[in-house]
């Protein structure tokens, strides 16, 4: 099962938000994507167990450098060396929660009675790109997920579709770049199949607007096949 919680990083936490530290309020990013059901059964935005154990070996590593290499810290988990603050997002918490069961260990943790992690509401939240608290971040990210028809990426996207086998022209609905960038990215870092009609591997064309796309290379960084 994909949509599970990783036993080894099920430490005791609590979740307040700052600066009252009250109880924790769902965000409404939270909310928006509680609205995108998946065929699996899931939401948008759910970090998976491979996610979970990324975020562990990460906890492992930062456990070698800053406890075992450089001892800077206590193999014990202290409150007054280490404070723990996440976006108010499911998984940024979780994700969190597995890196400090990777540096600290599950039981260790657990003994000690768990560790505070602390959040704020979205708008005042510094952790992410908040286009709620820039204007400009705000209008940079309403031109990028625009039409990209408006702004000269038409041909590309045409040509993208085609390699997809999609005809945007039949249902009505065109490829978002966005979209299939994150699409592209989490099934290589997952390793799913990147199957395309054809038996293509790559998308790539020498007419396009920007020259050559190939979205297998410039996601993944390896080189074309």
């Amino acid at each position: 099962m994909v949509l599970k919680d990783a036993p080894h990083t099920m430490i005791r936490h609590r979740i307040v938000m700052l600066p009252d530290r009250t109880s924790r309020t769902l965000s409404e990013k939270e909310e928006s994507y509680k609205l995108l059901q998946l065929k699996g059964g899931g939401y948008a935005g759910n970090l998976t167990v491979l996610g979970q154990d990324q975020a562990y070996v990460l906890g492992r590593s930062l456990r070698d450098m800053y406890i075992f290499r450089h001892r800077f810290l206590s193999e014990d988990y202290s409150a007054q060396d280490v404070s723990v603050q996440s976006t108010n997002i499911n998984r940024t918490i979780v994700s969190a929660r597995c890196v400090l069961a990777g540096m600290f260990g599950k039981e260790r943790l657990n003994e000690k009675g768990g560790v505070e992690i602390t959040v704020c509401e979205l708008k005042d939240d510094f952790l992410l790109p908040n286009d709620m608290s820039c204007n400009v971040l705000a209008e940079t990210i309403k031109f990028a997920t625009s039409d990209m028809d408006n702004i000269g990426l038409m041909e590309d996207r045409l040509i993208i579709e085609k390699a997809l086998g999609i005809n945007s022209e039949a249902t009505g609905v065109k490829i978002n770049f966005d979209h299939l960038r994150d699409d592209l990215t989490s099934r290589i870092r997952t390793e799913a199949s990147l199957d395309m009609p054809c038996g293509r591997t790559r998308l790539e064309s020498g007419s396009g607007r920007h020259g050559k796309l190939d979205l297998w290379r410039e996601v993944s960084g390896h080189s074309a096949a």
